[in-house]
């Protein structure tokens, strides 16, 4: 049995792209293998879809191209890139091609048809861009149960005229989903609605629910306090930890506007590509960087007492997951994939979708309350042991590939 993953990078989230699982599969002497846009590692696990010598190859080349489908308004339905798929020898000696994130400017949608007249295709859906007109993330709109029509979405993240398009790329991908024969992989009961209430997916297609996982014997850390040693905080201080991203999807603007408010003392890890400054003597703002290393960002983890994760919209959450194998609790807003990952409010926390005001109240309230965030960390550990264990996520995929194996075309 051989498998091809199908994605963009390989390293750049490589516990849930394909890499790591075709290293882990591999370990069962089951052939797997990676097609990427972008190579970044340096061993024979995945393969670059371009070939050097190509002007493709590339980033640049490919930045001008993709810009140029963009002001087409051709991007995601043609990829010149894709003719590169099909003459790879990993693409033709593979029983089963899995796809993963296809709006990367990874292949062109006008293809996939054809990728599953030759092939055995599952398709691990990362987020809702499957069952939208364009949009990654839809938020609270629900055009998308409707066609998309009179998108009025400007300049969302990643993407380029969506509201131009968004009904025509609607029509075509019910057309293409249509002819195609390809089976389904969502990590979520969340994902797994989204699929299920869409008009562009027939009762036929199989969906199958696989979450991801995470070594989670890594993830206990003996040096609990160890970057808090460092910045001289002690261990009866109230610290949180967040992410400071420039996507506004993970919802750092409801942080800040909580922090402005505090009125008692707490201290602040902060990893992410940005500074963050906050003007109130209450609160000590450190900002720790983009943390690359697995071993530092579990130290970030085990060195605070609460992890704050308000994204508006999320197709998993694994950082949810690395803060609960920790033993640390998470924060999140309802009504998004957390509250289902978290378990909240049993085990996480969470508060109304979008109110800062919430998140200010209950970080007064644990700042109190040290004894509960242990409880809830013991409870954490607990859930994330029975529901996000790698090695279960990696032979629930074995059960998937066998099982499309043994069916006939």
């Amino acid at each position: 049995m051989k498998i091809l993953h199908l994605n963009d990078n390989d390293i750049i989230g490589r516990r849930f792209n394909g890499y790591d699982l075709s290293i882990a599969l591999q370990n069962l002497n089951i052939d797997s293998k990676m097609l990427v846009l972008n190579k970044e590692s340096n061993g024979n696990i995945s393969e670059s879809i371009v070939p050097k010598n190509e002007m493709l190859s590339n980033k640049w080349a490919r930045a001008i191209l993709q810009n140029l489908q963009y002001e087409l308004m051709l991007d995601g339905l043609v990829n010149p890139m894709t003719k590169y798929i099909f003459h790879n020898k990993l693409f033709q000696e593979a029983d089963i091609i899995h796809l993963h994130l296809l709006h990367n400017n990874l292949i062109g949608l006008f293809m996939l048809e054809e990728i599953c007249k030759v092939k055995k295709v599952v398709w691990t859906i990362h987020d809702p861009w499957m069952i939208t007109g364009q949009c990654i993330h839809p938020l609270e709109c629900e055009k998308w149960m409707h066609g998309c029509l009179n998108c009025k979405v400007k300049n969302h993240i990643n993407m380029s005229n969506v509201h131009r398009k968004a009904a025509d790329f609607f029509k075509i991908k019910k057309e293409i989903y249509g002819k195609s024969n390809f089976k389904c992989i969502v990590a979520s009961n969340f994902m797994m609605n989204y699929l299920k209430r869409s008009p562009l997916i027939d009762n036929e297609k199989q969906i199958f629910k696989i979450p991801f996982g995470l070594d989670l014997e890594k993830f206990q850390d003996s040096s609990k306090k160890r970057i808090r040693k460092k910045y001289n905080i002690n261990n009866h201080q109230f610290v949180i930890g967040f992410r400071a991203d420039n996507n506004i999807l993970k919802g750092l603007e409801y942080i800040i506007k909580a922090l402005e408010k505090v009125d008692f003392k707490i201290v602040c890890f902060v990893i992410g590509n940005q500074n963050i400054q906050i003007k109130n003597k209450f609160c000590e703002i450190i900002n720790l960087g983009w943390i690359d290393s697995e071993k530092e960002i579990i130290s970030f983890y085990n060195s605070i007492d609460l992890f704050i994760m308000p994204s508006l919209a999320e197709s998993f959450g694994l950082m949810a997951v690395e803060s609960m194998a920790t033993q640390t609790p998470v924060l999140i807003f309802e009504n998004t994939v957390l509250e289902e990952i978290t378990n909240s409010p049993y085990v996480g926390i969470s508060v109304k979708y979008k109110n800062y005001n919430e998140i200010y109240e209950k970080l007064k309230y644990y700042s109190l309350k040290k004894d509960e965030l242990i409880f809830r960390g013991t409870l954490s550990r607990e859930e994330a042991k029975k529901r996000f264990d790698f090695d279960n996520y990696v032979l629930e995929h074995v059960k998937i590939y066998k099982k499309i194996m043994l069916e006939t075309d």
